[in-house]
Order: C-alpha cells, then sequence, then structure tokens
C-alpha cells in the first residue's frame, strides 16, 4: 500500500474543486440525504497528502483505490480548507454481489461538510481508461461521522470506477480515517479523515515559533536585568 505526505514540496493540480455557490449542498449530520453536488472540473489546488493501493475482501470481491487530501482555493467554507478525494476500481471476480452499491468514509463527526463528486477522474489515479459510475444520493449519519455514497441502483460492476468522490469540509488539518466499500459485503480500508489537530509540519512549525518566543523574552530579560 502506498501512502505519501506532500510536505515542503508540494504537487500542484491543474483544477479547482468548487461547485458554484448556487448549486453548493452543506450535507449537515442528523441522518441527513441529498442529491449529490456535481464539481467543476479542477484548475489550481495542492495535494498535500495521498494513500492508495490494492484491496480485497472475501469472495474474490476487490479492487484498486486512492484518496487524496487537497488544500482547495475554491473551496466553500473558506479558501485553501481541506477536501478529500477518492475512487475505487472494481477488479473484482464476475460473481454474483461483487458489484460496488455504496461507499461510506470516516471520521468527520464535527466539521461541516459539502459532498458530491466529479464527473471524471482526473484527480485520483486508478480509474484511467475504465468507464466510470456516477452518484445517485450521498447521506450522513445521526452523529455525522458517516459521509455514504449511494451508487446503486446503477452499482459498479468488475472492470469499473467510481468518479472521483469528493467531501469539502472546513478543516484545516487531517489524521487517519477508513473507506469502506460495500454492497453484499463490505471491505473497509485505510483513507484520511479531518482532525483538529495539526498536521506534523504544522506542529513543528508552531514549536519552533514558540521556542523562537521564550528565547526573545529570556534575551530580554536577561538584557535588562
Amino acid at each position: 500500500m502506498r501512502h505519501a505526505f506532500f510536505g515542503g514540496a508540494v504537487l500542484i493540480l491543474g483544477v479547482v474543486l468548487g461547485a458554484t455557490a448556487a448549486s453548493a449542498t452543506i450535507l449537515p449530520p442528523a441522518g441527513s440525504s441529498a442529491t449529490p453536488d456535481l464539481f467543476l472540473p479542477p484548475v489550481s489546488g495542492t495535494v498535500i497528502a495521498s494513500i492508495g493501493g490494492p484491496w480485497a475482501g472475501s469472495g474474490g470481491f476487490s479492487g484498486n483505490y486512492q484518496e487524496i487530501v487537497y488544500k482547495d482555493p475554491l473551496n466553500p467554507f473558506s479558501a485553501n480548507d481541506l477536501d478529500f478525494i477518492f475512487a475505487t476500481t472494481n477488479t473484482s471476480s464476475p460473481a454474483l454481489g461483487n458489484e460496488i452499491g455504496r461507499m461510506t468514509t470516516f471520521n468527520f463527526a464535527g466539521f461541516s461538510t459539502d459532498v458530491g463528486n466529479v464527473a471524471s477522474n482526473t484527480l485520483t489515479s486508478p480509474c484511467s481508461n475504465v468507464n466510470t459510475v456516477p452518484l445517485t444520493s450521498v447521506d450522513r449519519s445521526f452523529d455525522g461521522s458517516v459521509i455514504g455514497f449511494n451508487l446503486a441502483p446503477i452499482t459498479v460492476f468488475p472492470g469499473e470506477c467510481t468518479q472521483d468522490l469528493v467531501v469539502e469540509t472546513n478543516a484545516v488539518s487531517f489524521g487517519p480515517g477508513t473507506i469502506s466499500i460495500i454492497d453484499s459485503q463490505t471491505a473497509t480500508i485505510a483513507g484520511f479523515s479531518p482532525s483538529t489537530v495539526p498536521e506534523p509540519g504544522t506542529l513543528a512549525l508552531l514549536g519552533s515559533g514558540i521556542l523562537g518566543m521564550v528565547g526573545t523574552m529570556l534575551g530580554r530579560r536577561k538584557t535588562g536585568a
């Protein structure tokens, strides 16, 4: 499994995610369900983390996925807040029950979300030259922790792929999360989720700033003594 973080050197993408203000639909907790937003093709932004690779469940249920964390200059909550974007192929054996009908991502409790898909796979890598399947609806659990993406009744058959699935948030930091790929069975894989705890690089910068302030204060005290 590949798991990469982009710190000082960042990857710049050639697209901006953003539903227009008129079409953005904020998905609150409390068991809400909505029509997914169709996000505009991307224009510019920064990928700050990526994870992906093959996944497998029982009965030949399998695929290949990628998730990225994207610093979005057109985020509807605030410029450069974080988007979580993922997609998966279905490489399962063509046995009955191996179609992907739903996917979920966890944990988004305590954060505002705008949820939908990009009608392409320009942001994630596993789906090039593969037929993609659009969403039918999105939902959020009562406690707000689980975001759901529904593909049924179309479903993603073996040899097909989801479109890029998007959760725009008001988060500025991220941490570990999970993605579940569901039909008659469930495969749960590693992903990302928003966090109130800054990334390690941010913590290091904050720590060095505090130490610098302390050093300055001590220097002033010695000078004044």
